[in-house]
């Protein structure tokens, strides 16, 4: 499967290696195509929308690649998902350079901080949005931890938590709450382990970072334009907006598809800027009734002596976990995580030595305690419930 998920990208860099990398340029042409710049010895490439105004503010969306890649292939990508005509679409290419078109970075924030101070002696930027792919997701956890004050928001796809990355600190510095966070990882990935995007979203959430969407669709592999990066930008852009009537849409929006923390949020921004009042106190009504009415449903389901609701809280609470009326629920299920957690720590630590020795009959039987007997402990049991799928018999 790594294989075959890996062909394309490396066909892909084949052919690019057969053409020279064009001359980096000293101005940058506002004329929505890619062009290679280079910057205090660093190199990125960089989309403007036509006819840009370097006077006036243009939000930047800036992603960083995966390894043995270059910017070039996901400014590329994004300009593919229809962006680049509302905002300048930006690749750092890593510091480390492998060959022609491939490039590694080192996790050290200075291309990316480089790139934006660049791009600030050419044109008025606006918002800046950070994603990255596989190496580039590890290096946007980094940056939006490290400098939250200085992105609007990030979507890091196939990736994790860094040492030093420290959300908690992060979630509400000076004051400022932390930027909407996307995190993209398929449950089918096998390049880098999805285990590693649940925890990283499990220590956001109890970070209480304030805007935080996490994306784990269950055929999705580590492909880039198969995963729902569109979906995560332009929640991201949403949550980040200013403007009060783009907010109220998107409450109503978000209410439609039961995400009540993402309803509740855009309807309080829009109320602080003093936005339709009658509309905003309407719409954070409809969500405290949704939220009470379904936290009764779940807390009875958490009370019950099913082992099947795992899944169904697990979603329930990424979207309702920032509800005051939905705290009920989150209530009943703290201490059952509490209780859950050491077994299944234990029990996943176990397994995995007996699945590394081969002894999978072993490792299955304890996989399946985890999975039946510790369903709040989220971060195990999605890890045996993966374990199981990929290893029946």
């Amino acid at each position: 499967m790594r294989a075959l998920l890996l062909l394309p990208l490396l066909a892909g860099a084949a052919l690019a290696e057969a053409e020279p990398a064009p001359a980096p340029l000293k101005s940058v042409p506002a004329d929505g195509a890619p062009h290679l710049v280079e910057c205090k010895g660093a190199t990125y490439w960089v989309a403007v929308p036509r006819d840009a105004d370097p006077k006036k503010p243009t939000r930047v969306l800036m992603w960083l690649h995966g390894s043995n890649m270059s910017g070039r292939d996901y400014v590329g990508s994004l300009k593919g998902l229809g962006y680049g005509q509302n905002e300048i679409l930006v690749g750092p290419n890593g510091n480390h350079k492998v060959r022609e078109w491939v490039y590694n970075f080192d996790y050290d924030p200075k291309p990316a901080l480089k790139t934006l101070e660049d791009l600030e002696t050419r044109f008025a930027l606006g918002p800046v949005f950070v994603g990255g792919h596989s190496q580039g997701a590890y290096f946007t956890f980094l940056l939006v931890t490290k400098f939250p004050e200085r992105f609007a928001g990030a979507c890091p796809f196939a990736g994790g938590l860094l040492k030093g990355c420290d959300p908690k600190a992060a979630a509400n510095r000076k004051g400022r709450p932390g930027p909407p966070v996307a995190i993209i990882h398929g449950e089918s990935d096998p390049v880098v382990d999805p285990e590693l995007s649940d925890w990283g979203y499990e220590i956001f959430l109890d970070a209480e970072w304030p805007r935080l969407r996490y994306f784990h669709p269950a055929d999705l592999n580590h492909m880039f334009l198969a995963a729902p990066v569109k979906e995560a930008i332009d929640w991201m852009f949403a949550m980040a907006s200013d403007d009060g009537a783009e907010l109220l849409a998107a409450a109503e929006r978000f209410l439609a598809a039961d995400r009540g923390s993402d309803a509740l949020f855009c309807a309080d921004r829009a109320a602080a800027l003093k936005a339709d009042a009658a509309k905003a106190k309407e719409l954070r009504e409809k969500v405290l009734a949704r939220g009470a009415e379904l936290s009764e449903k779940w807390a009875e389901r958490m009370r019950s002596k099913a082992d099947d609701w795992s899944a169904e809280i697990y979603e329930a609470r990424e979207r309702w976990a920032r509800v005051p009326s939905a705290q009920p629920a989150w209530r009943v299920l703290e201490p059952l995580r509490k209780r859950q957690v050491g077994d299944a720590s234990k029990w996943c630590r176990d397994a995995w030595a007996f699945a590394r020795k081969g002894e999978r009959d072993k490792a299955r039987e304890l996989f399946r305690k985890v999975a039946g007997e510790c369903p709040a402990a989220f971060e195990y049991a999605r890890t045996a419930d993966r374990w199981l799928r990929d290893n029946k018999g």
